[in-house]
């Protein structure tokens, strides 16, 4: 039986990538305010502008606690420029409801 690999969410104020140096993110994205890439990454850093660096933080307190998760699952299936929408992409889907829920108790 395979053994599947879970993703922790890490949150960086700056990420850098010397040239000639190498960061493998084995298949889990990382976030931060700002990066500088010189080298080569394998994975993705998702670049998160202004204050927001926790992306599950939908309700904007400064951690993820029961008010995002009651603030995403009562705008769920919202359209367009909803509370809620941890992922920005127009809708309030089970992409948020996992994002709040894998970010519930951190961030703070």
């Amino acid at each position: 039986m395979a053994v599947g690999w879970a993703c922790e969410t890490l949150y960086f104020e700056h990420v850098v990538v010397e040239s000639g140096g190498a960061l493998d993110l084995a298949g889990c994205p990382i976030y931060a305010h700002s990066a500088d890439i010189e080298g080569q990454v394998v994975g993705e850093i998702v670049i998160v502008p202004g204050d927001v660096l926790c992306p599950g933080d939908v309700t904007g307190n400064g951690e993820v606690d029961i008010n995002d998760v009651l603030m995403v699952l009562g705008n769920y299936l919202c359209e367009g420029d909803c509370e809620g929408d941890a992922d920005d992409d127009g809708i309030v889907d089970i992409n948020d409801v996992l994002q709040v829920l894998g970010d519930f108790g951190g961030c703070g």
